[in-house]
């Protein structure tokens, strides 16, 4: 196998001929820790980009066997490297100059679903790693610039592969949490198989922030469990702004204040999985309830925690602590009293 240094020097000694000599370039080179293979290249600058994918043995990877010896763990954890390898990509889109598309950088764009996809493997065997992409080989004209393309596969690609491909170099627990949470997929998708239920749920998967509201408000039960971590916890806001009856623990910082339990939400106390499980069965059991409580919710977003209330009663308060040094906080809504919470909080 070629190394690295023979690519940089094969690079040097075409700058400036005609864009068919990149063609020499095809081949696999050795970079330390990983193989970088140059699968096909463009025609010129302006036809579709290069291909070029990454190599590491499962050993130098480093993950965890168990964390790919299921179809459900390594679909995950793929999932989860594809994204992060995509995420630091981007940051040197087109950084690299030239015509056309010289210096684009792009790989494949995961969708909300966790699903196998060809732009990242791993080898079940082995735990062997290959994440492919797509190059802009630079030239100015049809006139190759490989001084740019060496910034490319030298410097920002290495970067990316660096920090994001092994395993020691990510965060564990985060790591540990995409593999676990696939395990709790599989569990549930398996017990409403069982239960003969499959067509009546979908699962999401990872879903971006402005899409979520749309399907929020398609919806008619929202639940929020808490682990205490989320602060205010506005997706509570958003769930009620979109009619949702929601059953919500009492530790999530937004419940006390937004909710009242029975009028426009049911709040369960304690972390108690009894008490979640009865509300949400009393919810499915009696739709028009779980409609009141959505109506009140929307009610109580709408005509209260929305931003116009916000600014006038910040408006008030700042007001009358200008004028005579008075803190008043209001009755209800923004800028009304709040006792601390703390975990076990009821």
């Amino acid at each position: 196998m070629n190394t690295s240094s023979d690519l940089q020097i094969l690079l040097r000694n075409i700058d400036r001929r005609g864009y068919p000599a990149y063609k020499d370039t095809k081949g696999k080179y050795g970079f330390g820790n990983y193989v970088l293979s140059i699968d096909h290249v463009q025609g010129d600058p302006f036809a579709s980009p290069s291909k070029v994918s990454i190599h590491i043995e499962g050993r130098i990877a480093g993950f965890p066997e168990e964390y790919y010896k299921t179809k459900e763990r390594r679909v995950a954890l793929q999932d989860y490297l594809l994204r992060l390898f995509r995420s630091e990509v981007d940051k040197y889109n087109f950084k690299a100059k030239g015509s056309g598309k010289s210096g684009l950088m792009s790989v494949s764009r995961p969708g909300q679903e966790v699903l196998e996809r060809t732009a990242c493997e791993i080898n079940p065997a082995s735990g062997a790693l290959a994440v492919r992409l797509e190059v802009g080989f630079p030239a100015n004209g049809r006139t190759i610039c490989s001084s740019e393309l060496i910034k490319i596969l030298f410097d920002f690609l290495p970067k990316c592969v660096q920090d994001v491909l092994f395993y020691k170099k990510l965060n564990k627990s985060e790591v540990e949490k995409i593999i676990f949470l696939a395990d709790d997929r599989k569990y549930i998708r398996d017990r409403l198989e069982e239960k003969g239920l499959g067509e009546c749920f979908t699962f999401y998967g990872y879903t971006k922030p402005e899409k979520v509201r749309g399907i929020m408000e398609k919806c008619h039960i929202h639940l929020f469990t808490s682990n205490h971590l989320e602060g205010w916890g506005a997706v509570v806001n958003e769930a009620m702004n979109s009619g949702c009856a929601v059953v919500a623990s009492a530790q999530a910082g937004a419940v006390p204040f937004l909710i009242s339990h029975g009028e426009n939400g049911m709040i369960y106390q304690g972390g108690s999985y009894e008490s979640f499980s009865a509300m949400v069965k009393e919810l499915v059991s009696h739709r028009e309830l779980a409609d009141r409580l959505g109506r009140e919710a929307y009610r109580t977003i709408t005509g209260l925690w929305n931003a116009e209330h916000a600014a006038a009663e910040l408006i008030r308060f700042c007001g009358d602590w200008m004028k005579d040094g008075r803190i008043v906080p209001a009755k209800e809504g923004p800028l009304s009293a709040a006792e601390v919470i703390s975990p076990g909080w009821k």
